[in-house]
């Protein structure tokens, strides 16, 4: 994304405005003695981009001005950003403005006002920048959370600070800070480009579908169980609405009354209900235990009745027993011939003193016995198929009692879930919402085999999104990626003449460092000696980086800004007015192989990159002097002098 910068403003009042303009797609270098402001300048940019916190140095210009200002050209726009100076005591400052147009005139400091925050800006530039929704995802196993890279992780590929510019341990800007490496790591693929445009998309679909998968899952898993367990549910479901007045209690015949079905429909139209109309009937668990109460007393009194019929069958028996033992004494008389005369014995013929049966009268008892003992022989069999009535009775009477007992057990069970929740109405729509996924799952019952087809083709999906993620590997885009960087970066190395410049080059992105493979193994940056090798390194890497950006439009803004590049050969204590009369010849000539580089990538990629140059060196070549935007000597700073004195 082509993001320029053509002003930093500094606002002291609505008169007092200081304004530092640069050209675009071009070197623009300032060029001064020290403390006269040239590092702020860095820290000025990042702070109206929207940083955390202000950086910029305590002393004048932290005194003077009240908002600082960034001038942005875009591709067909302006974008002006202004952010209020913090206040005492403060690190930042949350009143950020902002103002976007085809062109935008600097405003007048009265009509600053923060109408966004960091946050907000953040967005809105992620946005101008064009950076899309992305998302890395550490690997399994990693505690730190996902990270989204934004226009705050673009922006360490812009800067170099002095104290970063020539650092033998850390190549990028910021990359000695907490969690800064990491999160290096995290973005510089999106930046790159090594993760696909959709990939993000992708990633999300899957997790759509595999939730979706879980969710159908399960339904199938609860239709399965209903066609399991059967009916038994709706029957407590049932019993659990009559007890909370949601469905009426039925009295008709067994023929007329609703099904299970039809009552829980019933039950679940209660929400819809007007409160009003709900009738209380009796409690069904009140209901259920006085209809056992019932039950368990005809129980015990045909347990009762069973009892006296068998106890009479067995004294039918004994007295049928006794029937036949004095029929056969009584048989006897038959072997006496009649007689006329009773008052002899028939056997001795001696007189009989005393009073004794007539045979006629043996004979009618011995028929009178006869009789009793046919009846009893005849009623036997309804006895025993009377009995057996009652035992059926007592047997179904008994099962009616163990139903009735397993309804009362479900029925209170529930009613321990049930009771903490104490407000009537919460505890219908409890039951109400436990009825109607109850019935979904009976509806789903019929539809278990569409149910399984979008399983399937939620299976087929989540594999094909799954190839399409493992398909996009990011690791081997990346290593092919950074070998065409390493490429850059040999060359640029070769043109600085640095040291290790005759062996392959590379972007370590894991040691977040340049690493040379010689013959004796690769040598990371750190082992690399003396600081024209750092300062060098630095600054190929950048440049190769924005060569790439450029190439690929990837969303990082088009501008370098590097600070005292030219420190390790031109100190402070050295200065003379900037020229390098001074220098050693070797040393003079890696200035100038120095900035000749940084001029010649700069047209190479023209238009498409701006490099901001702070630093002491002062040139005498026209390339050079043509280049220079601010000139701070012989009294001219950042902040003017009417300013504070």
């Amino acid at each position: 994304m082509n993001m320029q910068i053509l002003e930093i403003v500094l606002f002291k009042d609505d008169e007092n405005v200081r304004s530092i303009k640069f050209k675009l797609d071009a070197v623009n270098i300032v060029t001064g003695a020290s403390k006269t402001g040239k590092t702020s300048l860095i820290d000025i940019v990042e702070y109206c981009f929207g940083s955390g916190e202000s950086l910029i140095a305590e002393g004048v210009i932290t005194d003077t001005v009240k908002w600082y200002g960034l001038l942005l050209q875009l591709p067909k726009s302006q974008l002006f950003i202004a952010r209020a100076q913090p206040k005492p005591g403060k690190r930042s400052s949350a009143e950020i403005y902002f103002e976007i147009g085809k062109t935008v005139a600097i405003p007048k400091m009265s009509s600053l006002k923060g109408i966004t925050n960091p946050d907000g800006l953040t967005e809105y530039l992620n946005g101008l920048i064009g950076i899309k929704p992305n998302l890395h995802v550490p690997d399994e196993g990693q505690t730190r959370p996902p990270l989204e890279a934004s226009i705050r992780h673009a922006l360490i590929f812009n800067f170099q600070r002095q104290d970063e510019i020539a650092n033998r341990k850390f190549l990028f800007h910021k990359q000695g800070d907490p969690f800064v490496p990491q999160a290096i790591k995290d973005t510089f693929p999106y930046f790159l480009g090594a993760v696909a445009e959709d990939y993000l998309s992708n990633i999300q679909k899957l997790r759509q579908v595999r939730s979706e998968l879980r969710l159908k899952e399960r339904q199938l898993q609860e239709v399965e169980d209903i066609q399991k367990n059967g009916m038994s549910k709706a029957k407590v479901l049932e019993a659990e609405a009559e007890s909370l007045g949601m469905i009426p209690v039925e009295e008709k015949s067994e023929s007329q009354e609703m099904s299970g079905i039809e009552k829980l429909k019933t039950a679940v139209e209660w929400l819809s209900k007007p409160k009003t109309e709900i009738q209380f009937p009796e409690s069904t668990l009140s209901r259920l235990q006085e209809e056992r109460q019932k039950l368990i007393k005809r129980y015990q009194l045909l347990q009762d009745e069973i009892k006296a019929t068998k106890s009479f069958d067995r004294e039918k028996d004994g007295f049928a027993f006794e029937v036949v033992e004095q029929q056969a004494r009584l048989e006897s008389v038959h072997i006496f011939p009649p007689v006329d005369d009773h008052s002899k014995c028939p056997l001795c013929n001696t007189p009989i003193t005393t009073q004794v049966p007539q045979v006629n009268e043996l004979k009618n008892s011995l028929a009178t016995l006869s009789n009793q003992l046919d009846e009893v022989v005849r009623s036997s069999p309804k006895l025993r198929t009377y009995l057996d009535g009652l035992e059926q009775s007592l047997s179904e009477l008994k099962s009616k009692i163990s139903n009735n007992k397993t309804v009362i057990n479900d029925l209170i069970e529930q009613d321990k879930q049930l009771i903490e929740l104490r407000d009537l109405d919460s505890r219908r729509s409890l039951v109400a919402g436990r009825i109607s996924l109850y019935l979904e799952s009976v509806n789903e019952v019929k539809n278990s085999s569409a149910l399984k087809k979008e399983i399937e083709a939620l299976k087929r999906a989540e594999s094909l999104l799954s190839d399409l993620v493992d398909g996009q590997s990011e690791t081997e885009v990346l290593n092919s990626i950074l070998n065409l960087i390493g490429k850059d970066i040999s060359d640029f190395s070769s043109k600085l003449e640095l040291e290790h410049a005759k062996y392959p080059l590379r972007l370590d992105l894991g040691k977040l460092s340049v690493v040379a493979d010689t013959e004796r193994g690769p040598i990371s940056m750190e082992r690399m000696g003396s600081g024209e090798n750092w300062v060098g390194y630095h600054l190929i890497v950048y440049l190769a980086l924005h060569s790439w950006f450029k190439k690929k439009k990837r969303p990082v803004p088009s501008f370098l800004f590097f600070d005292q590049p030219t420190q390790v050969y031109y100190p402070p204590d050295r200065d003379q007015n900037g020229t390098l009369d001074k220098l050693k010849d070797e040393d003079r000539l890696a200035v100038n192989r120095m900035f000749k580089l940084i001029f010649d990538v700069t047209k190479s990629l023209s238009p498409g990159l701006q490099v901001i140059i702070t630093d002491h060196a002062d040139i005498n070549e026209s390339w050079f002097k043509s280049a220079v935007v601010e000139r701070w000597r012989n009294g001219e700073k950042l902040i003017p002098t009417i300013w504070y004195e």
